[in-house]
C-alpha cells in the first residue's frame, strides 16, 4: 500500500465503500497457534484462486549480513529443491495444474505467490507451504544462482533509472537499512556462504513472521481445516528484534510525483528527466512549485481530480482475485486489519485542500529536501558538450541455402546471449473454429520434443539460469531464449530439436489446454478486457484481429493434437521464418551455430 496523504482525496459518493464492503464480504482472519496469521477470502463464483505467504523480512532486516542481498537470494533459492521436491518438479507440478509460481522482494518483505484454477488450489498451496518451511538450498543450485544474482547485480548497475534511485536512498538515508539496495552489493554478497543462507532463512522465516492468503473460488471450512493440518508441526522460533534508526515551459521530458511508503519513514518524491543544461532552470521551477504549495490553497477542482486518479487506481488494483488477496494481505502487514481498507477510504474522504497546505508546510521543507541527480561527467566546473548515445551497430542480415533468414548483432557489454527464432502466423491466419491455437502450438513447443521431455526439457534450461519462453500474438509467434555465453550452443540445441522434432505429447496438450482456459478465464475477470473485446468486434467484424491470441474456449476445446501437428507443418518452415541472434557472440559464431 504505498499512498501518501498528500496528494489523495476521494470523492464523497458510496463507490468506495461499496467496493470495500465487497472486499470485506467472505474474509476470514485466524491466528494459529504458532502465530502465523492467516486471512481467507471466499469467492465462489471467481473460477481462480490465489494462494500468498508474505514473510515480515527484507532487505532492511540483515542485520550483521546488511548489504549482502540475503533475502533477495531467499526468492531465487526458496523454489530450488525441498527433500521431497527437486528444482524442476516445484513449477512443473504448478504448470501442469495450469498455475503461475512466483516471489518478490522489497525493503521490508518478501512475497511468495501461486496464482491457478481454482480446482487445484490445494496443489499451490501444498506446493508453497512446502518450500517455506522445508526449502533445502542445494549447494549446486546455490552456485549456479550466484552467478545469476551476479549478472542481474551487473545489469542493475548498468539501469540509469536503478543508479539514481540507489543514489537518493543512499542519500535520503544515512544510517537507516533502507539506503542498501534490495539486491545488495556484489563485494558483499560474493562473501557469504550456504551457511549464512541457512542460518538468515532459520532466523527470520517463523511462522509468527508470516501472513497467509489464499482467496477465490475456496471453501473457508475446508481451506481452515487444511491450513491447521498443514501447519501443526511448524514451530514458532526466537527472533532478536530488528532495530531500525529513524532520521530526520518545457523544462523536461517528463516529470512525475510519487511517494514511497513502507513500514518505516518513507518519501515524498519529485522526478523527472531534462537536458542537462536546463538543470538550473528546472530546479527553481520545482522548488518554486512545492514552495507554492505551502502558501496557496489547492483548488477543490484540483483535490477532486487527484482523488478521482486515486480511487481509479485503488479499484484498479481489486478487479482480480490476487489483488483482492493483496490487499487484504498489505492490510494486514502494515496495520494489523486485513480490512484496513475501509479505513483507508475513509481517511481520503477527510481530506481538504486546507489539510494538503498543511501536510505540505510541515512535511515539505527545504531542509527536509533530499536531491539525487544524475549527470553526465564533467570536467571542472563547465558543462561538458553533450554527446549523443553510443550508437549500437546494425544487424548484420544473412540469407541461409534452406530460406532462413539470420539476423546478427554483436553486444560484448554483458556476456549475454538472446536468440529469437520468429514465424509469420498468430492470429491472422486463424479463424473461428482453431481460435487459439497458435498460442497453444507455441507453447507445446517448450514443453519436450520426440528426444526429450518437459521435465528434461526444464531441467536444462534451469541448470544454465536460463530461460526458454514462447510468444504470439497477431501477426506473428515464436520462442525466445536468455542464457549465458558459454550455453548459447547447448540452448541453440534445444531450441532446434524442439522445432523441428515437437513432442505434442498428449498429456502435454491437455495440460497446455487446461492453462490456456485458466487464463482466457483470467482475462473475462477484468472490465477492461472486455471493452477491448467489445472494440474489437466493431473495429474487425469480418477480419482474424477480432480475436484475442489466447482464444475462444470453444475453439480451445476442440483443438486435437492432430490440429496443432498439421499447424507445425503449415508455419514451422524455414521459409517463413527469421532467427536473430544478439548479444556477445560474434556473426560466424552465431552462424556456426
Amino acid at each position: 500500500m504505498l499512498f501518501s496523504s498528500l496528494i489523495l482525496a476521494s470523492p464523497a459518493d458510496a463507490m468506495p465503500r461499496e467496493i470495500s464492503a465487497s472486499l470485506e464480504q467472505g474474509v476470514r482472519r485466524f491466528t494459529l497457534d504458532n502465530g502465523m496469521v492467516v486471512i481467507l477470502k471466499e469467492e465462489p463464483a471467481v473460477p481462480l484462486a490465489t494462494v500468498q505467504f508474505w514473510v515480515g523480512t527484507g532487505s532492511s532486516h540483515e542485520q550483521e549480513y546488511l548489504g549482502a542481498g540475503l533475502s533477495h537470494l531467499i526468492e531465487h533459492m526458496i523454489f530450488k529443491g525441498t527433500p521431497t521436491r527437486g528444482p524442476a518438479e516445484i513449477t512443473q507440478t504448478i504448470s501442469d495444474v495450469g498455475g503461475m509460481i512466483n516471489a518478490y522482494t522489497s525493503l521490508d518483505r518478501t512475497v511468495f505467490y501461486v496464482d491457478l484454477p481454482a480446482e487445484h488450489w490445494t496443489v499451490g498451496f501444498d506446493v508453497l507451504a512446502d518450500a517455506i518451511q522445508n526449502a533445502s538450498f542445494p549447494e549446486d543450485e546455490w552456485q549456479r544462482e550466484k552467478e545469476v544474482i551476479i549478472r542481474e547485480m551487473a545489469m542493475y548497475r548498468d539501469n540509469p533509472d536503478s543508479e539514481i534511485s540507489r543514489m537518493l536512498l543512499e542519500t535520503a538515508y544515512r544510517v537507516h537499512p533502507y539506503r542498501v539496495p534490495v539486491i545488495g552489493h556484489e563485494d558483499i554478497f560474493r562473501k557469504i556462504d550456504r551457511d549464512d543462507i541457512l542460518r538468515f532463512f532459520k532466523r527470520h522465516y517463523s511462522p509468527d513472521n508470516m501472513i497467509l492468503v489464499i482467496a477465490g473460488g475456496i471453501d473457508a471450512d475446508q481451506t481452515e481445516a487444511l491450513v491447521r493440518r498443514q501447519f501443526q508441526g511448524f514451530e514458532r522460533r526466537a527472533r532478536a528484534p530488528i532495530t531500525r534508526i529513524v532520521e530526520q515551459a518545457k523544462l523536461a521530458h517528463n516529470i512525475d510525483a510519487w511517494s514511497f511508503a513502507p513500514a518505516e519513514p518513507g518519501l515524498f518524491g519529485i522526478t523527472a528527466v531534462f537536458d542537462p543544461e536546463r538543470e538550473a532552470e528546472l530546479r527553481q521551477a520545482i522548488n518554486d512549485e512545492v514552495a507554492s504549495w505551502s502558501t496557496s490553497a489547492f483548488s477543490a477542482v484540483e483535490v477532486e481530480k487527484a482523488s478521482r486518479m486515486v480511487l481509479n487506481r485503488t479499484l484498479n488494483d481489486l478487479q482480480t482475485v490476487h489483488g483482492r488477496a493483496r490487499s487484504l494481505a498489505s492490510g494486514e502487514f502494515y496495520t494489523g486489519s486485513p480490512l484496513f481498507l475501509q479505513t483507508y477510504l475513509d481517511r481520503l474522504d477527510q481530506v481538504t485542500p486546507a489539510a494538503l497546505t498543511e501536510v505540505a508546510r510541515r512535511y515539505l521543507a527545504p531542509e527536509r529536501r533530499t536531491v539525487a541527480l544524475l549527470m553526465p561527467e564533467t570536467a571542472a566546473a563547465a558543462r561538458p558538450e553533450i554527446r549523443p548515445a553510443p550508437v549500437m551497430p546494425e544487424a548484420r542480415r544473412t540469407q541461409l541455402s534452406g530460406g532462413l533468414t539470420l539476423l546478427t548483432m554483436e553486444d560484448s557489454r554483458l556476456p549475454l546471449v538472446n536468440i529469437v527464432m520468429t514465424f509469420n502466423g498468430g492470429l491472422r491466419y486463424e479463424q473461428e473454429d482453431n481460435n487459439g491455437i497458435t498460442s497453444m502450438l507455441a507453447d507445446l513447443l517448450t514443453r519436450g520434443s520426440q528426444r526429450r521431455n518437459a521435465a528434461q526439457v526444464a531441467e536444462i534450461v534451469d541448470n544454465r539460469g536460463a530461460s526458454f519462453t514462447s510468444f504470439a500474438g497477431q501477426n506473428s509467434f515464436g520462442l525466445r531464449i536468455h542464457c549465458l555465453k558459454d550455453d548459447a550452443a547447448a540452448m541453440m540445441e534445444l531450441l532446434s530439436d524442439s522445432l523441428i522434432n515437437p513432442g505434442l505429447a498428449a498429456g502435454e496438450v491437455e495440460k497446455r489446454r487446461a492453462i490456456q482456459l485458466a487464463q482466457i478465464a483470467q482475462q473475462y475477470e477484468s472490465p477492461l478486457f472486455l471493452a477491448q473485446e467489445n472494440l474489437r468486434q466493431m473495429l474487425f467484424p469480418d477480419h482474424p484481429y477480432r480475436f484475442i491470441p489466447d482464444g475462444r474456449p470453444a475453439a480451445v476445446e476442440k483443438i486435437t493434437k492432430a490440429d496443432l501437428a498439421q499447424w507445425h507443418r503449415l508455419l514451422v518452415v524455414s521459409g517463413n521464418a527469421v532467427l536473430a541472434v544478439f548479444g556477445d557472440i560474434t556473426h560466424d559464431q552465431a552462424l556456426s551455430l
